[in-house]
């Protein structure tokens, strides 16, 4: 009997040694795992996929940062970039870096190709599969490059950090494309040490012309390239001759014969009497001279010529072109700089992730930091005079029409201005340009 119980007991002591080991292996268990050795599998995957490691923010593109489509790379994608040389490559070059910190897996290319060469050069090595997969392009080449069907529609940006203007410059037919990167225009630029403030009227313009003019010395207060095409139009555009429209896309709107273009061309021709000079003397390089050496206060050009005149030490401002009446603003031509997606590329969703990226606010501030462009983005805000004073001019521009059907405004306009200037009749003048487009896009 003694036995008997002290088995008994021994068996409970076993019984109760088994019953707390295992609750003590089930305690230690409840421990947080070492993650410290975790590594991940595929780089490119973990960055697009936001559910993953939420407390990963250096990771999760489409978390911190506002670019990023709701897109998954191709495996092994290898994309080439075209961009134009100068501060535009050493900006890619540097962004391109930025970017495969983020996406090591996606190989990127550079090559030289300007903005204004991309569409042609398109058109040869697109459909051969030797063409960049993102490329630069002027907005206004849009047209032949839709027509031709080798770009993508964008849609992985939102629109909502871009003015209208922007999106119809980079829109076809009510589908968007472009991923802009800068936008700049053309606008009043004024000499310091003849005038302290802008005029805000071409009437202003006129009056300091009576006291300033000096013919026989080559002096006049406003000079402008006269028959020029792309600078004149902010005159034909100031009573609302729209070409092709407001958005710029309707064909059938020529905008110049009509009663607001003749009124427009008639005020243009009207400045000959402060700027006696024939429309073939009157060239851009000849104000931009004068303008140089205090012999003229006013001039219209674009920000590409404001080195010439900072290293020519002159004192100048920028504002916008003056009024040609109460309420007529003269609307100038403008530029969309932008990328674009090769409708051949064997990785579209790597090439929208890249284009996007090169959008983005943290992109368009570098490129600003760098070399200096207008952003095209609403949420950033210029941070200096000049380029707020581009971007000013710029919201209430017409971006020059991306539709094939320019080309018919170009060589009908080359005369025309001309003309007009030179003391044509304008109802004429307009009404033979306007048939000579119409006969062109037939």
């Amino acid at each position: 009997m003694k036995c008997n119980k002290v088995i008994a007991v021994c068996l409970v002591l076993l019984m109760s040694i088994a019953f707390f080991s295992a609750c003590g292996s089930k305690d230690n268990n409840t421990q947080p795992a070492d993650t410290s050795n975790t590594t991940d599998n595929s780089t490119t995957t973990d960055l697009a996929d936001s559910e993953t490691n939420d407390t990963d923010t250096e990771h999760k593109p489409k978390d911190k940062y506002d670019w990023h489509p709701d897109l998954e790379p191709e495996p092994d994608a290898k994309l080439l970039l075209w961009e134009s040389q100068g501060g535009e490559e050493e900006f890619t070059l540097a962004a391109m870096k930025r970017f495969n910190e983020i996406y090591p897996n996606i190989q990127l290319e550079f090559a030289p190709i300007g903005q204004t060469d991309s569409a042609a050069q398109l058109e040869l090595d697109g459909p051969n599969g030797n063409g960049a997969d993102v490329f630069a392009m002027a907005h206004d080449h849009l047209g032949r490059v839709i027509e031709a069907g080798l770009v993508l529609e964008n849609d992985a940006l939102s629109k909502d950090v871009y003015e209208t203007n922007i999106i119809n410059a980079t829109s076809i037919g009510g589908k968007w494309y472009g991923y802009p990167t800068a936008v700049e225009t053309y606008l009043m630029f004024y000499n310091k040490e003849l005038v302290d403030t802008p005029p805000t009227t071409f009437q202003e313009v006129f009056d300091f012309a009576k006291t300033f003019n000096d013919p026989a010395n080559n002096k006049f207060a406003f000079m402008f390239d006269v028959d020029d095409s792309y600078y004149t139009y902010a005159f034909l555009s100031a009573y609302g001759a729209d070409l092709f429209g407001p958005k710029g896309d309707d064909p059938n709107q020529l905008g110049l014969d009509t009663q607001e273009a003749v009124d427009a061309m008639k005020f243009y021709q009207s400045i000959r009497d402060i700027y006696d000079v024939n429309a073939e003397d009157a060239s851009l390089d000849m104000a931009v001279s004068s303008f140089t050496n205090d012999n003229c206060a006013f001039i219209i050009t674009g920000p590409w010529t404001a080195d010439t005149l900072r290293d020519a030490g002159c004192n100048f401002g920028i504002a916008p072109i003056p009024a040609v009446a109460e309420g007529k603003n003269p609307k100038p031509f403008s530029g969309v700089r932008a990328n674009y997606i090769n409708a051949y590329t064997k990785y579209p969703n790597a090439s929208k992730i890249l284009a996007a990226f090169l959008s983005s606010k943290e992109m368009i501030q570098l490129r600003i930091e760098m070399i200096d462009k207008v952003s095209p983005r609403k949420d950033i805000v210029p941070d200096n005079e000049f380029n707020k004073a581009i971007y000013d001019q710029f919201l209430s521009s017409h971006p020059m029409p991306s539709i094939p059907e320019m080309a018919a405004y170009w060589n009908a306009m080359a005369g025309c201005y001309a003309n007009i200037w030179n003391g044509e009749d304008v109802v004429t003048e307009l009404e033979g340009a306007a048939q000579a487009m119409r006969n062109a896009m037939e």
